[in-house]
């Protein structure tokens, strides 16, 4: 099975790749056409940073110009999460440290910030499941071959 899997992937059996790939670009590209629901959490989500980094900035304007230094530290304890699961203990407080970095309100990281929020705030509905699915697929079915073809030469370099 995971023969043939490669077989597949990697051409070597012409006929059935071009199959495969025949029919799963037909599907990929039809689907892509088609009408349906255009909502995109990615969207959402980069709406939801947009809005709070602009308050955050706002907050971080007014307690500079005041000369108030207000720093709220919020952590998750051990014993909170422990009850829930221990895998997501250290993945939440790392969100909650990076978040805390990006949505400072400091001018230098939410210049940084904002752009890529803008731009997936207005382009965010074009990353659908769907896509990233095409997307996926295509590449499954040329990035093997293209490495194996020019490994030589990227190993030369």
């Amino acid at each position: 099975s995971d023969r043939g899997i490669t077989d597949l992937i990697l051409w070597r059996d012409v006929a059935k790749s071009t199959l495969w790939f025949g029919v799963g670009s037909l599907c990929f590209l039809s689907s892509c056409f088609a009408q349906g629901i255009s909502f995109s959490i990615f969207s959402a989500i980069c709406q939801l940073g947009l809005l709070l980094l602009g308050l955050s900035f706002f907050s971080n304007s007014i307690c500079q110009r005041n000369n108030i230094e207000k720093r709220r530290d919020i952590q998750l304890k051990e014993d909170d999460i422990l009850r829930v699961a221990r895998l997501i203990l250290p993945a939440a407080n790392l969100a909650i440290s990076k978040r805390r970095e990006l949505f400072s309100g400091e001018p230098s990281m939410t210049l940084k910030v904002a752009p890529f929020l803008l731009l997936g705030a207005e382009y965010g509905h074009l990353i659908t499941l769907r896509r990233l699915c095409a997307i996926g697929f295509f590449v499954s079915f040329t990035a093997p071959k293209l490495y194996l073809r020019y490994s030589a030469r990227i190993s030369q370099k």
